[in-house]
């Protein structure tokens, strides 16, 4: 008896978690797809005024660049 209880609850608590994480899903989901919907609209206005505060890096031939070999990278 008390086993047939335990399997009740178990089976209660696994109807209400799947209920839960697809609503929460479907939230997730929704939002995503608002959030990329905003950005692809938005985006050229918006990296208008991000691209002041990302620095450009300027070479020219006094630049002074150090660059690693592929050699050296994975030793």
């Amino acid at each position: 008896m008390v086993g047939l209880l335990v399997l009740l609850l178990l089976l209660l608590a696994f109807y209400q978690g799947a209920r839960r994480a697809t609503a929460l899903q479907l939230f997730y989901t929704v939002g995503c797809l608002l959030a990329f919907l905003l950005a692809l609209s938005r985006y050229q206005e918006w990296g208008k005024k991000i691209e002041l505060y990302v620095p450009y890096l300027s070479v020219n031939p006094e630049t002074r660049m150090a660059y690693l070999a592929s050699k050296s990278l994975l030793t």
